[in-house]
């Protein structure tokens, strides 16, 4: 579909639908996206109606794949989604109904400056998996954040999150607010291996880990335990801080703090 449209009764679509261009008008309408059809949307025009509301149900994939503008759904158009919400690039902006009833919403990274985005005016349901996938060769870096939903009131959770594997101690963390769901890279707590080394033994963790870590030892963990400090130099050996620790006691127990 190009150069604009008006829509008149029903489409029932098993295959696929391409938006191209131009604002496209449902009169009192409905599309049923089928599981397996795809509505491509690639433009960043309106949906609009009038005579009454339309309706969208989504059970197949419902994708903006181009176009780094908004997309807006107006307040005639009534949406529900069992399926998959795929945003690559730009904006999806509901300004009508939106129903999340499981299914998935995904959203394209490129860049903390460059991701999809859906905005819903009204109430938001959280529910199903939210999902994401990493485009144009982006590697995600600490601090990197992305205000992915945006709503005007929120109710329930994701059952699950998909998103892809990160190296390091890098971990994704998922916030969902009063107004805004945010996906942010933050520093996992890093953890401590030990293993003989000589007549002692070597400690190590990451060493992308905050440089502010203490580690200490105890010889008892009975309480209250008596943690001290070691101060024997750090070396850096593969990537990792690494402490050689001559024994102290009996038993040693090791806490990076």
């Amino acid at each position: 579909m190009s150069d604009g449209a008006r829509l008149y009764g029903t489409v029932t679509n098993a295959g696929t639908i391409r938006w191209l261009s131009g604002d496209w008008n449902w009169w009192a309408s409905a599309v049923e996206n089928l599981p397996g059809a795809l509505m491509d949307i690639r433009t960043d025009a309106t949906l609009g109606g009038n005579f009454g509301v339309s309706t969208l149900r989504n059970a197949g994939t419902l994708r903006k794949s181009a176009g780094s503008g908004t997309n807006y759904f107006l307040s005639f158009i009534d949406l529900s989604n069992t399926g998959l919400l795929d945003v690559q690039s730009g904006t999806l902006q509901f300004v009508g109904a939106y129903h999340q009833l499981g299914g998935r919403i995904n959203f394209g990274l490129a860049g903390p400056a460059r991701f999809g985005k859906v905005q819903v005016a009204g109430a938001m349901s959280l529910a199903g998996t939210l999902s994401a996938n990493l485009q144009d060769g982006y590697s995600p870096a600490y601090g990197d954040s992305f205000d992915l939903l945006s709503y005007g009131s929120v109710s329930g959770s994701f059952a699950s999150l998909d998103l892809p594997p990160l190296a390091g101690l890098k971990l994704w963390s998922l916030t969902s607010g009063d107004t805004l769901t945010t996906l942010s890279i933050v520093k996992a707590r890093p953890t401590l291996s030990i293993v003989p080394a000589g007549d002692g033994f070597n400690v190590s963790w990451p060493a992308e880990a905050d440089p502010g870590h203490i580690l200490q030892y105890a010889t008892d963990l009975t309480p209250p335990v008596s943690w001290q400090e070691v101060t024997n130099a750090i070396q850096v050996i593969d990537n990792q801080n690494v402490v050689n620790v001559l024994p102290a006691g009996s038993s040693m127990f090791f806490l990076l703090r």
